[in-house]
């Protein structure tokens, strides 16, 4: 009797931390998504603003939020066994993504080395958030940025650099950021 209640727990433990255990990988998840879903891998991840991430793809690191060390970028040392904060250089670092994954709604990417500082890969341990702060730089333009451009764009047109028609076109296309934020 007393090894048929312990199989049994023993078995309902299983049962239990199982689905914990295995990641499901899909080939495209979107932050919504992620939210539904404990944990897994993906190919390509799409944020919440609409920007998409793919494994074998580039992204820049930008600033660090604190001073000259980031919040949400760490190196990845010794083959991942040991992690450390990562520093701002001075530059912004381009990398290659080689795995998106997340767990409890946390976007987790892991990218190669830099090249400018060639030591070691780096982990992005919430993506979102590095987004955020500006530890990721976007391609998508924000609002602000688009304002910032158009004022300019502007000054160049005073100091005719550029001509009208090419401030109106730089106009055109940066009003769409600047209304639909």
């Amino acid at each position: 009797m007393k090894k048929i209640i312990i199989l049994t727990f023993a078995f309902g433990l299983i049962n239990f931390f199982a689905p914990n255990v295995y990641a499901k990988k899909y080939d495209v998840i979107t932050f919504q998504e992620v939210q539904d879903i404990r944990k897994g891998t993906a190919n390509s991840y799409i944020t919440k603003n609409g920007e998409t991430f793919t494994v074998g793809g580039k992204l820049k690191i930008g600033h660090a939020k604190r001073d000259d060390v980031y919040t949400y970028i760490i190196d990845k040392m010794m083959g991942g066994a040991v992690t450390g904060p990562l520093r701002y250089g001075g530059t912004e670092l381009e990398v290659e993504i080689t795995k998106i994954s997340w767990k409890n709604e946390v976007v987790r990417v892991t990218t190669t080395k830099a090249k400018l500082d060639n030591q070691f890969p780096k982990i992005i341990i919430d993506l979102e958030a590095a987004l955020q702060v500006g530890e990721v730089v976007s391609k998508i333009m924000s609002r602000e940025s688009a304002i910032a451009k158009l004022k300019e764009a502007k000054d160049l047109l005073e100091l005719e650099i550029i001509n009208q028609s090419e401030y109106d076109a730089l106009r055109k296309k940066l009003t769409l950021f600047i209304i639909n934020k």
